[in-house]
């Protein structure tokens, strides 16, 4: 339970480097699933949201072996994607921003 609030107060973080509206409140789904299958089930999500550049609306946070961070972009909101290998997790959070903030910013 511990690590799992970790990774959500490093979510809140992640989204507010982005601009992401302090005054929305994020949006997060955890779902039990290996490794693999939420490696799978990442790239399924990036493919399904409004992505307009793949190769600038994408970034890859962490790329490791038992966890994967990753941070899309959309015309809309933020995205952060994180697999955990360990506990066997897809948590996927997600944060409106504004037209003028930005994802970059």
């Amino acid at each position: 339970m511990e690590k799992i609030l970790h990774i959500e107060v490093l979510l809140v973080m992640l989204l507010s480097m982005t601009g992401a509206s302090h005054a929305v409140a994020l949006q997060s789904e955890t779902k039990s699933m290996s490794f693999e299958d939420c490696q799978a089930a990442k790239d399924q999500l990036i493919a399904s949201l409004r992505v307009v550049s793949p190769q600038e609306d994408v970034f890859p946070i962490v790329d490791h072996s038992n966890l994967t961070i990753t941070r899309v972009c959309t015309a809309e909101d933020v995205v952060v994607i994180t697999c955990l290998k360990e506990t066997h997790q897809m948590i996927t959070a997600r944060s409106p921003h504004s037209a003028n903030s930005g994802c970059l910013e």
